[in-house]
């Protein structure tokens, strides 16, 4: 492999973390704008809130306890069949509650069925990132090499074919999240379908649409 080569996968690597970087700038923005726009919009009172609803629906019959924090995916312990809401998401005011409330539901129906959505969906992010991470450091070095000289042809080429490697997992574990997170946006709909709340889905499509193509974005938001 030549330093041709060599230059033309540092110079993708470049161009990709470009991207990723230009990625979480709009992934910011755009949940700036949402969450702000969905943390407004008030939801009528009514007996029943829309967790209690689907939970029935779900024939779950644990308890379900206010705390202060919790964090996502990991508020549902399956051998106590106890459900955690945070405050605001319990006494469930606003649209965005309700939003973060269907994730939760679909937590309770995942571990209930044993099925593993919500891990792939933290794994492909932690191999998305650590990818990223990788492809950065192989990037340096390459840089501080044609500076210093430090490494010789064969450990250049052995740089590149690993910077080629992360490159691909970078892409992969994007699309691992993409696909299994498009399945988790059709059962949102679904869930949403069945419940009386103006606006409701709209604004479900339009989270899920933006979470969809942005790693990490369900299990930071």
């Amino acid at each position: 492999m030549n330093s041709d080569s060599n230059s033309i996968f540092i110079i993708v690597s470049l161009f990709l973390l470009a991207v990723v970087g230009l990625m979480l700038v709009i992934q910011l923005i755009i949940w700036a704008t949402i969450t702000f726009g969905l943390k407004k919009s008030k939801v009528s009172k009514s007996a029943n809130k829309s967790y209690q609803i689907l939970l029935k629906k779900e024939q779950y019959d644990g308890s379900i306890k206010k705390v202060k924090l919790t964090s996502k995916f990991n508020n549902y312990d399956k051998k106590t069949n106890c459900l955690k809401l945070k405050v605001n998401d319990f006494e469930e005011k606003t649209i965005w509650n309700c939003y973060q409330n269907l994730i939760s539901v679909l937590m309770v129906r995942w571990k209930k069925a044993n099925h593993k959505t919500h891990l792939t969906l933290i794994a492909s992010t932690l191999i998305f990132y650590l990818s990223v991470v990788m492809t950065l450091v192989c990037t340096l070095i390459y840089y501080i090499n044609l500076e210093h000289g430090t490494l010789d042809t064969i450990n250049t080429t052995l740089l590149s074919i690993f910077s080629f490697i992360t490159l691909m997992t970078i892409v992969l574990s994007w699309l691992v999240w993409t696909m299994t997170y498009e399945k988790v946006r059709k059962e949102l709909i679904e869930l949403t379908d069945t419940l009386e709340i103006p606006n409701l889905t709209k604004a479900i499509k339009k989270i899920s649409a933006y979470k969809t193509l942005f790693p990490s974005s369900e299990l930071l938001l």
